[in-house]
C-alpha cells in the first residue's frame, strides 16, 4: 500500500554531516501538512541518485541493520520526539558500472529458434549480455 491520496506530505531531505563535516548520510522527512499520518502499513518511493564512487556495504556488522551503511526509520511528533520505536534496513552497495549491459539484436532466424517475439501481448524470450569489470567474490547466484 502507498500512501494515502488524502494524506498530502511535505519530503525534505537534509545532508546530515560528521562533527569534522564529513557526510555521514541523508535524513529525509515526511511532514503532514494536515493532520497526521493514518496508522497502519505505509510505502513511498523516492527518486535518487547513486553517489558517484562505488560502496562497499558489508554485513556481518555490530549495528542495529547488521551492515555497514543502514536506513533508520522512525516516527516522530513535531517536538521531534519518538512516537514508536525505530525500525532498521541495511542499505545497499553501490557498485562499479558494468562495461557493457545490452539486450542482443537478433536475426530473424535467430528469433525464431529462441522463441523470440516484440509483438505486443506474446510471450517473449529475451537474451542478455554483460560484461563484469570484475570476477565476482564467489561462486553462487549472481543478482544483476
Amino acid at each position: 500500500p502507498a500512501l494515502p491520496s488524502e494524506a498530502s506530505v511535505t519530503c525534505t531531505a537534509t545532508l546530515v554531516l560528521a562533527p569534522d563535516g564529513t557526510p555521514t548520510g541523508s535524513l529525509v522527512s515526511l511532514v503532514p501538512e494536515a493532520g497526521s499520518l493514518p496508522a497502519g502499513r505505509l510505502a513511498f518511493a523516492l527518486d535518487v541518485r547513486n553517489p558517484l564512487e562505488a560502496r562497499v556495504n558489508r554485513g556481518g556488522r555490530n549495528t542495529n541493520c547488521g551492515s555497514e551503511r543502514c536506513w533508520k526509520v522512525e516516527a516522530l511528533d513535531g517536538d521531534g520526539n519518538a512516537l514508536d520505536a525505530a525500525a532498521y534496513a541495511p542499505g545497499f552497495s553501490v557498485n562499479n558500472q558494468m562495461p557493457q549491459a545490452k539486450l542482443l539484436d537478433l536475426t530473424y532466424s535467430q528469433r525464431l529458434a529462441t522463441g523470440r517475439n516484440d509483438r505486443p501481448s506474446r510471450e517473449n524470450k529475451l537474451i542478455f549480455a554483460f560484461s563484469l569489470s570484475q570476477r565476482p567474490p564467489s561462486a553462487g547466484t549472481l543478482v544483476l
